[in-house]
């Protein structure tokens, strides 16, 4: 679904950087992604990032599997901070051209 509509490309140093906004726990996470209100889609991306911590845990030793450990909690932070800052929620087909680039000095 990344990869569908070319997006920027993943850099993985935006991952192990992220300052939280708020630095929350998996439980956390859940309780601010149920009180916000969208078309559930936020709920199903934080809660296929906690099912991808516990299935690929198993892997953390093997080099194809980038990301590791507290890495999956990070993109849960990222993932609700992000829609809690607003527009756009998500960025679907072509949209890719409306978001502003990033600024790389802050993390």
């Amino acid at each position: 679904m990344y990869a569908s509509p070319s997006p920027p490309t993943l850099l993985i140093e935006e991952i192990t950087d992220y300052k939280a906004k708020k630095d929350s726990s998996w439980e956390e996470i859940f309780q601010r992604v149920k009180s916000y209100h969208d078309d559930s889609h936020a709920c199903k991306l934080v809660r296929a990032l906690a099912n991808g911590e516990q299935i690929c845990k198993e892997y953390e030793d093997n080099d194809k599997f980038i990301i590791k450990s507290d890495m999956w909690r990070k993109l849960g932070n990222m993932a609700i901070d992000s829609v809690e800052a607003g527009s756009p929620d998500f960025v679907r087909g072509g949209a890719w051209s409306n978001v502003p680039l990033r600024d790389q000095s802050r993390l």
